[in-house]
């Protein structure tokens, strides 16, 4: 092998590390650091073209226009950003101001003087700047490649443009964390009121039973003085009838997300059947990993946060990936912040209105670009919802490799 890669290159013969792919023999674009290639004919026509790893590598780790120096020069940026938003941080904390989010002076926002909004235009005008370095097509490649592990969780923070709500509602998760530990209060006192109307309406039930018997009115069926039928009017005894005794949604607390505290008992209680359930294997999220605790929090919160209602299990599979990523809570709580109102439909997960509408389209996209493999999929009556649902609904969480998969979230 060394010796036919000496040939193809002509040049003296030594040891070297070769990769091989196959293409169509019209392949237009062969990849980088050719060095030769090999055709076969017939209708199954391929080209199997070799290049060398040696090449790949060094484009990776040197050259001005190398993947190492590209995200060198990312990670130098976002630490500009960094040491930017600290130092506007630290002014506000000195100036005593309440809130320390980079914005306007609208609602929420606080004017830090003119010298702070000037370093605060600096700012935003260095974070738009990095995401659209980090955005520009022609660097998509780059991440297709792979993120480099530590840059990773800072990248995606980016790209995302979690990076962006998290300065821009700085101190937000903290405060919803508090609205979201006095919901969970409310749920122990509803709950608590629900088990006590439970309880004396059934020492109310045998009261009034003991009474019908003893004023010889049996079963009560001749009662006309005592109202069965749950219209509000009262009984014989003088109370209302049974059904308003208990606590319904109708009467339990809204909160400031619009749903009841019934609703949110309800999706708690999903959340913490799910949140034990996710990615496994991994050592974060196993027993007495601090993964769960973390994920379980932040979809609490997110859920209760959220413009619409509803909570999917595959929303938890992809929040355990943001943990698993970025390892740091309130990150991953505005990446799946950013996800679910910036990029993905805000229904896609919970009504399946718009996850129906993408298998539509894929199912076209076959027919356009493979209609020889759609038609037999379609002899077999494999329709597209059947294998591609997973694909959607976890965004290949589920359905490749966990490495793998990471390339897709940040493309």
């Amino acid at each position: 092998m060394a010796e036919t890669c000496a040939q193809l290159r002509g040049c003296r013969p030594k040891p070297c590390l070769l990769l091989a792919a196959a293409t169509t023999p019209n392949c237009p674009r062969p990849p980088p650091f050719l060095l030769g290639s090999l055709s076969t004919g017939g209708p199954a026509a391929r080209r199997f073209i070799f290049y060398s790893i040696t090449g790949v590598n060094s484009e990776r780790k040197g050259g001005g226009g190398g993947m190492k120096s590209f995200w060198e020069k990312v990670s130098t940026e976002i630490a500009v950003v960094e040491k930017m938003y600290a130092e506007l941080d630290l002014e506000r904390r000195k100036r005593g101001t309440v809130d320390g989010a980079v914005g306007d002076g609208s609602e929420g926002h606080h004017s830090l003087g003119a010298a702070s909004a000037e370093a605060q235009k600096r700012l935003v005008r260095k974070l738009d700047s990095v995401e659209r370095t980090l955005s520009a097509r022609r660097n998509r490649k780059r991440y297709r490649r792979g993120v480099p592990t530590d840059l990773r969780p800072k990248v995606w923070m980016v790209v995302s443009g979690a990076l962006r709500q998290k300065m821009l509602k700085k101190g937000t998760y903290q405060r919803y964390l508090r609205s979201v530990d006095e919901i969970v209060e409310d749920i122990r006192a509803f709950e608590e009121i629900e088990q006590d109307w439970e309880e004396l309406q059934r020492d109310l039930d045998m009261v009034e039973q003991v009474q019908l018997e003893k004023e010889g009115g049996g079963d009560g069926s001749d009662g006309d003085e005592h109202d069965q039928s749950g219209n509000g009017e009262t009984t014989g005894g003088g109370r209302p009838s049974g059904k308003y005794f208990r606590p319904s949604q109708s009467t339990a607390a809204i909160n400031s997300s619009g749903k009841s505290t019934k609703e949110m008992r309800d999706i708690f209680k999903q959340i913490d059947t799910d949140a034990p359930r996710v990615l496994q294997d991994l050592p974060r999220f196993q027993e007495g990993g601090h993964g769960r605790e973390s994920l379980r929090r932040i979809l609490r919160t997110f859920c209760w946060e959220t413009k619409f209602n509803g909570y999917s299990q595959w929303i938890g599979l992809i929040g355990g990936l943001y943990v698993e990523v970025v390892d740091n809570e309130e990150d991953a709580f505005w990446m799946l912040y950013a996800l679910l109102h910036n990029i993905c439909p805000p229904t896609f997960f919970t009504s399946l209105d718009a996850f129906r509408v993408d298998l539509l389209i894929l199912q076209e996209l076959f027919r356009q670009r493979i209609p020889d493999a759609t038609q037999r999929l379609e002899t077999l009556q494999m329709s597209v919802d059947k294998y591609a649902g997973r694909w959607f609904l976890s965004m290949y969480i589920r359905t490749l490799p966990l490495d793998v998969s990471k390339l897709f979230h940040v493309c």
